[in-house]
């Protein structure tokens, strides 16, 4: 396909495998798609080289840059992991703070 060349870098995930293979095209845009694992070595190589013209970022990531005073990307929302992170809840029932939580400790990892 000619037009403008763009890298992308994400994960493999099953839902952007056509974008891989090349049986999904993006009109106009030869893509040339980068998947890394985990996702950690992406934003790394982002942030340290601008390896690619668009990657996942996490959010966290993001802000910390943002707050350090780096305006180099813009975010836009999309979520190609479409994966709930915080999916466990550590209780300190022995803590004396335990009673703002409902009678107990709980963070979000």
């Amino acid at each position: 396909m000619s037009g403008a060349k763009i890298t992308p870098a994400f994960q493999d995930y099953d839902h952007t495998s056509a974008l891989v293979d090349g049986a999904v095209t993006v009109e106009g845009y030869d893509l040339k798609t980068t998947t890394i694992s985990p996702p950690s070595q992406i934003f790394l190589r982002m942030f340290n080289k601008e390896e690619f013209d668009a990657s996942e970022m996490s959010l966290s990531n993001y802000m910390i840059a943002l707050e350090h005073g780096d305006r180099r990307f813009v975010a836009i929302s999309v979520f190609p992991s479409r994966v709930f992170r915080h999916s466990y809840i550590w209780i300190n029932t022995t803590s004396n703070e335990s009673a703002h939580f409902g009678g107990c400790n709980a963070v979000f990892v």
